[in-house]
């Protein structure tokens, strides 16, 4: 969660909108449909919850923004401006928290994506307090209907300028970083010199 919170940044905060959000349901909407909303939004939010992610942009995002707003209606029992205000108010000095001390620890900057058939493949830059920097490079793969991806392994790295062949032992997997494409396995020949024949 701390990790989703600092590679998203400030752009997380527009999820302090949720109680102004779930303000205008439970002004608009009967507690029926509400019901009928979260319970949607949620079954659409499961395979989040199993470690794949849509491929459509902020749609992630979206559907848990629908699920907390819904849920919020819910639990208010007045739609006064003030509640809705004090409550996105705290969450947003809340974040702005937990983001400002995270980006203090640790920078996280991505610095390159790959896309190799029904893979994508992400290359990050950690930076903590002190030290040199960690690299970090995630394998994602992308469902047969592409509509979600799942990463599956990720690696770390410190070579930034020697290694080219970036190898994943878990799936099997190596990335040429230098060419941009797949790599197959590397084979090495050796010749041994024959002695020569003997002549009278």
């Amino acid at each position: 969660m701390i990790y989703y919170l600092i590679k998203s940044g400030a752009s997380i905060l527009w999820f302090c909108v949720y109680p102004f959000v779930g303000y205008m349901i439970k002004k608009f909407f009967s507690k029926s449909k509400i019901i009928v909303l979260l319970v949607l939004s949620s079954i659409l939010f499961c395979p989040i919850l199993v470690g794949y992610s849509y491929v459509q942009p902020l749609l992630n995002e979206s559907l848990f923004l629908i699920i907390i707003s819904c849920t919020y209606s819910l639990m208010i029992k007045d739609t006064k401006w003030q509640l809705t205000s004090i409550t996105s108010l705290s969450s947003f000095l809340f974040l702005g928290f937990v983001i400002f001390f995270g980006k203090m620890l640790v920078t996280l900057k991505k610095k390159n994506q790959w896309n190799i058939g029904n893979y994508k493949i992400e290359y990050f830059e950690e930076r903590g307090f002190s030290g040199g920097p960690l690299l970090v490079y995630k394998l994602n793969k992308y469902t047969e209907f592409p509509v979600f991806i799942k990463e599956i392994e990720s690696k770390e790295d410190t070579d930034t300028i020697n290694n080219c062949i970036i190898k994943f032992p878990t799936s099997k997997f190596q990335f040429n970083k230098c060419t941009g494409g797949r790599s197959s396995k590397l084979q090495l020949t050796i010749e041994i010199p024959t002695a020569p024949t003997p002549t009278h």
